[in-house]
Parts: structure tokens; C-alpha cells; sequence
């Protein structure tokens, strides 16, 4: 209560002055602003009007200063005010009103506001004028608050807990229903779920307000409206940030969402159903598949149940079809017919409850990167990314460490078979995918640990809990955790024919975390379509299915995984290196005069080799000169970068390529199925050995192979055909059909440690002869006994050639790779190829 009307304020500039420097001394919980004191100065003339009563004068100096953009804070004010007057508590509840909207306390800021209203209505209280001037603008400013966060909560949330808008909001949960209903939201009593309604912006004028209240105001009274007038000001025409409710502890850069990437038009419709009417807000960037989604949000009636009646002539166009191109008018009136689904909270997505087969279709968009650009820069697509961006509240469960890597991990099948661990038929621990804990210490040096899973939050959690991810002694922390409500839906292709799908965007985490970026991050899945966004960033990994069997407890993916993850983590762009890596390399035409020239180049960028010799003539280059080993790793990364071209480099260093060393070895072409088929051409290369330093023997410029950065190869090394076939066979190392039988084929001959004169002369002979101009296509013929995967090739007699000849691989598939192949092979292939019987040389894709 206040017992004696606080003193007026200082009238000259120099009692200005002085008043100012006698608090500038006070403590206060804001920074000061650095605004000039122009309000100081224009302090006089107010002072002046309103002696003369010019009310008019006063509110147009209080918009001059705010025009020019020259208003200071309302702390600037507060902080600027006499001890004596400071200490009133009128005026510490003003500064208290300013501290706690400015650092977003929301629910002090009606507490604080309310107490304002309590004491200056106070009987007692020195100036009734003041305090019913104090009363309205109060009142005037929890409304304008209290809307102006209902706005931000339309443009963040589709839908949101009511215990969640009371913690927001401040208030209670009957004054938010009403104010919801007034708002345009709509409330399910079962579930206590809000949906806010998107509305324009309301077109409040407190510069209006302010001049119907002046006039009744006396001197005294001038001075704390200008004071409110300016926080007002700030408070309600700052930017939209100012009083959004803060996402977690984030740190997402508000800019971020605020920037203006697309130009939408928005259109109001109207529609009935069940006898109601109702308003919906739909943007042209979006799709038809949105619009029936805001309907089942409205209505509760499924998208596959809905019937919409008088939106276009004739029938609705497929989910895909952008809104745009349905040519609405504003007010546009429709009916929706349809029965709604039951009170009950469901979780449709929840993996657990769907047939494998909706787990396994996929599309692979690293292979169409044209088209992911597309999807990329959709409008409907950034504006999504925008929105769940700022309905995202991250709980970090460990604090993010500086200048580590990112990876996001998918669970489902990823690194944990479902269905056993929900249906309760093993225990958690046998539903985990071998090394699972091992392959997350292993990482966890070099990355923070992002899972998001298409699941809801509850069943995620429970799964991490119980595979002892959260809350255990493993050395490794997850930092946090996002479930399905981050992803949203987009439209692709798959196989040619229109796909919707949802999607893990990464730009959504970036925006909140802008230490981590697409030079950084990692994303592992066994979805590729969860990549839409962001391919390059994907590293698909074969669905971990079936725990129970020995074949997936001999999984040794996240081993592999571990290894790469690793060796990448030291490199300072990923967006260097390519996840995705074919074996072998693609014939370029701005690179390549021939398969040979490509093959050569590939050694190069992918192993460190070069198959290169210097000119004979000694007037272009000595023959003993050679190209030093750092210049070679120089020009090796400039020529994979493609900031050079091969050719450009053999003529700057006087080197031409040794075509003549290589030896055709059979031509291979992928079997009927996939969408993308390639034909591949094999050589074999004899090298000759130094003891000092590596492999350089006359004009010859060979090295030792190296990995090449991570880039394609994470490991280089000379190894004898029979040992490496070895090492497939205790599955250390991995081969398709085409590498096993070429290898098998060398292993033949090769024998010893030694390579001799007459085991090269047999190598030779192979490729010179009909062997060596092979080319075979697979064609898988069925199983045998053992479920083997029977892979016919040309010349066996399942593929028209002499009775009881086997040309044949038996191929056993492990987790997405071979795990066994058997060579099946019973004539000579250096006589016994017949061009009929090998339809040589006419095989075509």
C-alpha cells in the first residue's frame, strides 16, 4: 500500500541529469539498454504539455519517439527513477512486470499484473484517477498478452495437452477453455487435448488507447502511462518471439524460424458436418492429404473415412495434389460426411502393431538426388520444417558436449527387433542387435547420441529403459530423444507411382541446435525413405529381424558400423566423404576415353595405386623421375573432389596410363529386379614388388594402397586371393557373387606366397581367350534344400547349355548381405566356352 503520493518527477534537464546519475548506481536484473537518452530530452516538452493540459501533445511526442524508433525500454524508464521513487511499490511492480515478461515467465506475468490491479484499488490508494487508468491498462494488457500467446501457440502447436497451455499461460484451465472457445479452439474432454486455430493477426492500436486514457490523466499520471506506454510497446509489438513460450533449452536461433522462405497465400474455408459448422485455414503450398488432416483434427473423423462433398467439381484430387491447384476462393463452403473413430487415445504409426511389409517398403533417394533437391525446396516442405521446429520441445537428458559429431539413430529394427520385446517373448536383452552396447561406447567419444524413433513417446521410452540405454552404468549417455510427433508427412515416388510417407528432417533439429549441421551429422536407419530430406546425410542399415535365430545373433552390422563411424569422426566435413559407395566407379565422359582409363582413375582416387608410366622420348621427362608421394595424395583428393581431371593430371606430371597392363577378366551385369542395373567390367594387374619402398619399379609410379580419407575406402591392403576367400568364409570380410568368383578363379592358379612365371602365363591366357570377353548375367533359378539362393550363369545347364554342365553360385544371405557363396564350376574354362552355348558376344541389358 502506498501511504503518500510519490514526488513528481524532475522537471529540467538538470535535475534530469542528476536524477539519473543518482540511480544509476541501482541494481537491476536486466541489462541496461544503450538507447540514447532522447527520452530525457523530450522529457521537458511533455512535462510542458501536459501542464497545458495538451494531452494531444504528449501522445504526439510519445509516437515520435517510437516512429523513430527511439524508444527506450520500459527498464530504461524504471531504471532512471529516483530512489525515492524507485523503492514505491508501485513502481516495483512495474519493474517486476517488465523482468518477468521480458525473461517469459508466464505464469508471473498475470500474478504480477494482477497484483498491480490489487494494490492500486486499494481504497487507500493515493489517486483514484491514477488507479483507474492503471486498472484499465492492466486489464487492456493481460488481455493483449494473453491473445498474443494463444497466436504463437496456433502457429507452434496442432495440438497440445491443457495441463501444458496452463504452465504456458499462467492461468487457470477453465479461463483457457474459454478463451480457447473464443479463439477457435477445440477441445476433446476425454483425451484433455487442445487443437488451436491458426488466425490472422489482431489489430490492436494501444497508440489509440492511449490517447482516449490521456486526457484524464493529471501530471503524475503522465508519468507512469508513459512508463506503460513504452512497455506496452515493447511487449506487444516486438518481435513474435518476445513472448513465445521457450522451447526447452534448446537454443534454437529464433531467426531461424522467423525467416521468410515462402510466399504463401492462405485460404479460409468453411465446411458443415454432423449438422456443426466450422473454419479451417489452409495454405496454397499445401497438400490435399493436409487439408483431410486438419478435417480428422477438427472432426475426429479418419482421412480413410472421410467423404467431401462440393469443395471441387467432380472427385477430389489424390492426397499429393497441391491445394493451389484445386482453384479455392476465400469462404469456400463444403460438406464432410464421415463416422469419427472412438474417444480412445490411439497411436496409429506405432510400428509394433503393422505387418512387416509396411516396414519394408522403402525408397532409396540417394540414388535420385534430383528429385530430393525437389522435396527439399518444396514449399509445403520448409514450411512443415519451420512448424515442427517450433512445436518441438527438446529434453535434453545429458548436456551437449562442444565440438562433437551428431549422430541420430533410429530403434525399430535398426538397432532392436520389436516385435519379441512388445509382445513380451524374449527378454529385452536377446531383443537387442549384437554389440549394441558396445558399438554406443564405442561412438560416444566422438558423437552425441540423438534417437528418434516413428514411434510415440511413451513406447520409446520403455523400449530404451529396457534395453538399459537410459538409466544404466554403460559408458555412454543419450543426449536426447524425439518420437513420431517430429516427423511429418511427405509426397514422393516410389517405383514410379506418387508415395506419401513421413519423414526425419534434420534441418528440425539443426534449427534448435545450430552447432550441428550437415558437416557434422550422421543419421542411421533402416529406412532410406526417412531420408528424404537429407540424403546425403543417410547411412541405411539392414533391418535387424527374427533375435532368436543364430543368423541374427551372427549379425555383425553394428561391428561394421562401429568401424566407419569411427574412422569418419576425425574428418572436418562429412559432406566430403559419400555413405553410399558402389563398389568400382562409373565410366565419366569428361574423364574417360574407355572402361580401361576408368578403371585406372578408380585405383587411383580409391586405393592410392597408379597405374601410370612416364613418357619414354628423355626430352619430356626423364624416365627416372617420379612423382613424390605428397603431390600424388594432393592430386588423389583433387581428382575424387573433381576439382581436377585425371586426364589433366597425367599430362601436368608427363604420365600416361598403363592400359596395356590391364587384362580383361569377364564382364558382369546385374540380374533382373532392381530398378537400376549396372554392367560392370573386370581387369586383373600383375605388380612388380620393391623391397624399399612400397611398389616403384622402372617407369612404373605404384604405391601401397591407403584408404582414401574415409571418402569411399576405410581400409587399403594387399591381400592373396585365397586368404581373402578365407576370410569370407569366417565372414570377416564381405563379397558379392561377381568379386567371390573372380577370386575363386585366381585362387586357382595362384598358389604360394610367390606369383610365378607360369601361374601369370595362365592368368594371361584366361583373359586373352573366351574367358576373358565373358559376360555373364545371373539369373536366379530357385533354392536348394538348404534355402541357398541358386544363381544360374550362362553356359550352366539351367540356362540352356549340355546336360549336367554347373556354371552355378549357391549364395546363403545374411543380414541385407551374403553370408556364404559356393562356387559351383565343372568344366575348363580356358577351353570348354563356346560362344553358342555362352551366347558370347551378344549379351544386352
Amino acid at each position: 500500500m502506498v501511504n503518500a503520493p510519490p514526488t513528481p518527477p524532475p522537471l529540467s534537464t538538470t535535475e534530469l541529469q542528476d536524477a539519473a546519475r543518482a540511480s544509476s548506481s541501482q541494481n537491476t536484473t536486466e541489462t541496461q539498454s544503450t538507447t540514447p537518452d532522447v527520452y530525457q530530452l523530450r522529457f521537458p516538452a511533455i512535462v510542458d504539455a501536459v501542464s497545458r493540459s495538451d494531452y494531444r501533445a504528449v501522445a504526439r511526442i510519445a509516437e515520435e519517439i517510437d516512429l523513430t524508433d527511439q524508444t527506450p525500454p520500459a527498464r530504461y524508464a524504471l531504471a532512471r527513477l529516483p530512489d525515492i521513487h524507485a523503492s514505491l511499490p508501485l513502481s516495483k511492480l512495474l519493474a517486476g512486470l517488465v523482468n518477468v515478461t521480458l525473461n517469459r515467465v508466464h505464469p508471473q506475468v498475470y500474478a504480477t499484473a494482477t497484483s498491480l490491479v490489487e494494490l492500486v484499488s486499494q481504497p487507500d490508494f493515493f489517486h483514484q484517477e491514477l488507479a483507474l487508468v492503471l486498472t484499465k491498462l492492466a486489464t487492456v494488457f493481460m488481455d493483449r498478452f494473453r491473445l498474443r500467446t494463444f497466436e504463437l501457440l496456433s502457429k507452434a502447436y496442432s495440438s497440445l495437452p491443457l495441463t501444458l497451455a496452463e504452465s504456458y499461460l499462467g492461468v487457470s484451465g477453465s479461463l483457457i477453455l474459454e478463451e480457447a472457445g473464443k479463439n477457435g479452439w477445440t477441445y476433446d474432454a476425454s483425451s484433455q487435448i487442445l487443437k488451436p486455430k491458426a488466425r490472422a493477426k489482431a489489430e490492436a492500436n494501444f497508440k489509440g488507447c492511449m490517447r482516449v486514457i490521456l486526457p484524464a490523466a493529471n501530471f503524475r499520471l503522465c508519468w507512469y502511462l508513459l512508463i506503460l506506454q513504452v512497455f506496452m510497446t515493447q511487449g506487444s509489438t516486438s518481435e513474435e518471439g518476445a513472448c513465445a513460450p521457450v522451447a526447452g533449452s534448446s537454443g534454437m536461433a529464433t531467426e531461424t524460424l522467423d525467416a521468410d522462405t515462402t510466399a504463401d497465400r492462405w485460404v479460409d474455408l468453411q465446411f458443415t458436418w454432423a449438422g456443426k459448422a466450422f473454419k479451417l485455414t489452409i495454405a496454397d503450398s499445401d497438400r490435399v492429404f493436409d487439408l483431410k488432416t486438419s478435417l480428422r483434427d477438427l472432426t475426429k473423423v479418419p482421412i480413410e473415412r472421410q467423404k467431401i462433398l462440393g469443395l471441387v467439381k467432380g472427385k477430389l484430387p489424390p492426397d499429393q495434389a497441391r491445394v493451389a491447384d484445386l482453384g479455392l476462393t476465400p469462404g469456400k463452403k463444403f460438406s464432410l460426411i464421415g463416422t469419427p473413430e472412438g474417444d480412445e487415445i490411439k497411436d496409429p504409426s506405432k510400428l509394433e502393431s503393422l505387418p512387416d511389409v509396411v516396414n519394408d517398403l522403402d525408397v532409396d533417394f540417394t540414388e535420385n538426388m534430383a528429385a530430393s533437391n525437389r522435396y527439399q525446396h518444396d514449399a509445403r516442405n520448409i514450411r512443415k520444417v519451420k512448424e515442427m521446429t517450433a512445436k518441438l520441445n527438446v529434453n535434453i537428458i545429458t548436456p551437449l558436449r562442444p565440438g562433437k559429431r551428431l549422430l541420430v539413430l533410429d530403434i525399430d529394427y535398426t538397432i532392436l527387433d520389436t516385435k519379441p520385446l512388445t509382445s513380451g517373448s524374449l527378454p529385452p536383452s536377446e531383443c537387442a542387435r549384437p554389440y549394441l552396447h558396445e558399438f554406443l561406447e564405442a561412438i560416444y567419444p566422438h558423437y552425441d547420441i540423438c534417437i528418434w524413433s516413428q514411434t510415440s513417446w511413451i513406447w520409446l521410452e520403455t523400449k530404451l529403459v529396457e534395453l538399459g540405454m537410459i538409466g544404466s552404468d554403460k559408458n555412454y549417455h543419450i543426449s536426447f530423444v524425439l518420437d513420431k510427433t517430429s516427423m511429418f508427412t511427405v509426397f514422393t515416388e516410389r517405383e514410379g507411382k506418387p508415395w506419401q510417407h513421413s519423414v526425419k528432417a534434420l534441418q528440425i533439429i539443426w534449427n534448435h541446435f545450430p552447432e550441428y549441421n550437415a558437416s557434422n551429422t550422421v543419421h542411421v536407419d533402416d529406412l532410406s525413405r526417412n531420408f528424404a530430406l537429407n540424403p546425403r546425410e543417410g547411412i541405411k542399415i539392414h533391418a535387424f529381424k527374427n533375435a532368436h535365430t543364430s543368423e541374427a545373433m551372427a549379425d555383425r552390422e553394428l561391428e561394421k558400423l562401429t568401424r566407419y563411424l569411427v574412422h569418419i569422426s576425425s574428418l572436418d566435413d562429412f559432406r566430403t566423404i559419400a555413405h553410399k559407395v558402389f563398389p568400382g566407379g562409373n565410366f565419366d565422359k569428361k574423364q574417360d576415353s574407355s572402361l580401361a582409363i576408368t578403371a585406372i582413375r578408380e585405383t587411383f582416387e580409391e586405393s592410392g595405386l597408379l597405374l601410370a608410366s612416364s613418357f619414354a622420348d628423355s626430352s619430356v621427362m626423364n624416365s627416372s623421375a617420379t612423382v613424390s608421394e605428397k603431390v600424388l595424395d594432393e592430386e588423389r583428393f583433387a581428382i575424387h573432389q573433381q576439382k581436377k581431371l585425371f586426364q589433366d593430371f597425367l599430362s601436368e606430371h608427363n604420365l600416361r596410363p598403363d592400359v596395356a597392363a590391364l587384362m580383361p577378366f569377364t564382364e558382369w551385369i546385374t540380374p533382373v529386379g532392381p530398378p537400376k542395373r549396372f554392367r560392370t567390367q573386370f581387369f586383373v594387374t600383375f605388380l612388380t614388388p620393391s623391397p624399399s619402398s612400397g611398389f616403384s619399379s622402372g617407369k612404373k609410379q605404384e604405391r601401397l594402397p591407403t584408404p582414401d580419407g574415409g571418402q569411399e575406402v576405410i581400409a587399403a591392403r594387399f591381400i592373396h586371393p585365397a586368404e581373402a576367400l578365407e576370410e569370407h568364409k569366417a565372414q570377416k570380410m564381405s563379397f558379392m557373387p561377381p568379386q567371390f568368383y573372380i577370386l575363386s578363379t585366381l585362387a586357382e592358379i595362384l598358389k604360394g606366397s610367390v606369383n610365378t612365371a607360369e601361374q601369370r602365363e595362365r592368368v594371361e591366357a584366361l583373359s586373352a581367350g573366351a574367358f576373358g570377353k565373358l559376360v555373364i548375367n545371373p539369373l536366379a533359378i530357385g533354392k536348394d534344400d538348404t534355402g541357398r539362393q541358386i544363381l544360374a550363369y550362362e553356359g550352366d545347364e539351367g540356362r540352356g547349355g549340355p546336360k549336367g554342365r554347373l556354371h552355378r553360385a549357391m549364395v546363403q544371405f545374411g543380414k541385407g548381405t551374403v553370408a556364404q557363396i559356393t562356387l559351383v564350376r565343372n568344366f575348363d574354362i580356358s577351353k570348354d566356352i563356346e560362344p553358342a552355348t555362352f551366347n558370347m558376344p551378344s549379351s544386352k541389358l
